[in-house]
């Protein structure tokens, strides 16, 4: 048994099925206690603080960012219940997504204690009938860390250095709340695995002993054709939905490299075993109807320069192009309509980066100067370390309000790799474009009745 916070108390959180067009209200009721700093002023916005507040993204999804939609701006604190409505537009790809709380502050906290779930948007892929006739698998990785007393300790705010905020002396990496689970497979047998990588900072690189992998979508985006490969790379908030055929009978483990010096990682044991069964990996995968069509030959309206950067030790910092998050001010105004261009660079050090962006998915051009082949869609991208670059390009479609761009190793997005963007139309006047970050939700003192979901501030700020 271990002590953490949770989801309905399970780790991970339930798995919610949804189809295109629905309309669900969800309560969010957050029972934590109340937070050790609850009456402080919070003077450093990109340090542990206010550690049982939370909120809910509904990562992958492309939805309405503001008010009670797919809102990462608002806080709500323990001991109240806030509304989540999760509107699916008519024309939403299908796939896996996910939720996770996304309250800056209390984010590292909850992802250590497993607080993550999947959500599966059902559609297309899922009616190819060699799909249909196989076992679905949702199989959540997280990482979960424990000090000596089997708990997910709370962080020490007043540690010198970030490696210091965490007692953590045991971490375990486990599938829907089982280290190393079985898996079992009957020779010839065809499965769907529904993956998500759920953990704070680990770039996992899946092999399947004796056996390749076949991807059919990414990041909930279903590709154009079914890949095979003998490896299968995932960073943290990557989703992948692959088909696994068995092979002989025997055992096998699923497992990631660890890093250099270190086992690998084991993350579960296929057995297969009994009767050979005669299924087939499908042909064709259906064209998807959905809102994102080819980009690669459009012409951007808007192109964007960042730079993931970091300094370690006494003062080091975690930024954005020299700029760690600042919730006062905006980073980037972007228009509702435009195509953009994002230049983003690696100067953060050996390892990969996963680039993330709320609302908009995108399609990446190239990595590294060398043009990708397919160029796939994605929400989350890893830039490769020293000096790497990708170029992705975003359509803005949709929806206008604030959103979040951010590295998805929770430790960096909590320390400042993280900014601000704001989405705008010609129809919102300049006093109204900006979410407010600390209006009450309950009050509806506090919101404008001429624009639902937004909050009047005067202060329309690009962060120095």
């Amino acid at each position: 048994e271990i002590y953490t916070r949770t989801y309905a108390g399970s780790i991970p959180g339930p798995t919610l099925r949804l189809q295109q067009g629905d309309m669900i209200d969800l309560d969010l009721i957050n029972s934590l206690p109340v937070n050790p700093d609850e009456d402080d002023v919070i003077t450093n916005h990109n340090w542990p603080h206010h550690i049982n507040s939370t909120n809910f993204h509904l990562h992958g999804f492309h939805a309405d960012p503001t008010g009670d939609g797919d809102n990462s701006l608002r806080e709500v604190f323990p001991q109240t219940t806030a509304l989540v409505s999760l509107d699916v537009p008519d024309n939403h790809n299908p796939g896996s997504h996910w939720y996770h709380g996304h309250k800056h502050g209390s984010l590292a906290v909850q992802f250590y204690g497993g607080m993550s779930g999947m959500i599966v948007i059902e559609g297309d892929v899922d009616e190819v009938p060699e799909i249909a006739a196989a076992d679905e698998k949702v199989m959540i990785i997280q990482e979960l860390g424990l000090n000596d007393d089997g708990e997910v300790p709370d962080p020490d705010t007043d540690a010198m250095n970030p490696a210091d905020l965490f007692d953590i002396t045991q971490t375990y990496y486990p599938i829907n709340g089982k280290v190393n689970p079985i898996i079992r497979m009957q020779p010839g047998e065809v499965q769907r695995w529904r993956l998500l990588n759920s953990t704070l900072a680990v770039i996992l690189n899946l092999e399947l002993e004796g056996h390749d992998l076949h991807p059919i979508a990414a990041d909930g985006i279903t590709y154009d054709a079914i890949d095979q490969v003998p490896t299968l790379g995932m960073a943290p908030g990557d989703r992948a939905d692959i088909l696994v055929q068995a092979g002989a009978a025997g055992t096998y483990q699923l497992v990631s490299p660890g890093p250099p010096m270190s086992p690998d990682i084991v993350l579960a044991t296929i057995i297969v075993e009994g009767d050979s069964v005669s299924m087939d990996l499908p042909g064709d995968l259906p064209e998807p109807d959905y809102i994102l069509p080819d980009a690669q030959n459009e012409t951007p309206d808007d192109t964007r320069q960042i730079t993931f950067e970091m300094t370690m030790g006494p003062g080091g910092g975690f930024t954005i192009s020299g700029q760690p998050y600042d919730p006062s001010c905006v980073n980037y105004i972007l228009q509702r309509g435009d195509v953009v261009d994002w230049e983003i660079t690696n100067n953060a050090g050996m390892g990969a980066h996963p680039f993330h962006i709320h609302t908009n998915s995108f399609q990446v051009l190239e990595v590294n100067g060398v043009p990708e082949n397919p160029p796939r869609w994605h929400d989350v991208y890893a830039v490769p370390g020293n000096g790497g670059t990708i170029l992705a390009r975003m359509r803005v479609d949709d929806f206008v309000g604030g959103i979040l761009l951010h590295c998805h190793i929770v430790t960096h997005e909590e320390l400042g790799m993280m900014h601000k963007v704001v989405i705008v139309d010609d129809t919102i006047p300049d006093n109204q474009k900006v979410p407010k970050d600390d209006v009450d939700l309950s009050d509806p003192a506090t919101a404008n009745p001429s624009i639902p979901g937004y909050y009047v501030t005067e202060n329309f700020d690009l962060c120095q």
